[in-house]
């Protein structure tokens, strides 16, 4: 994927390529994260709970704060 979106970066120009290539990521990213979740078996509730858990006890986070 990296290779075929190259060409649709490299210009600097945010047009119909860029905007398809940043889609069908946004759709990867979606099925991937599906399922890790059908695997582990866990609802979106559960995982925005975690993710928001875990930030909360990163340094990073108590940083920004």
């Amino acid at each position: 994927m990296v290779e075929e979106g190259k060409e649709a970066l490299e210009d600097g120009e945010r047009g119909e390529d860029h905007k398809a290539l940043h889609q069908e990521y946004k759709t990867l990213v979606d099925y991937l994260l599906k399922s890790f979740m059908d695997d582990l078996q866990v609802t979106p509730d559960q995982l925005e709970k975690a993710c928001g858990m875990a930030a909360i006890s990163t340094p990073f986070h108590k940083v920004r704060v």
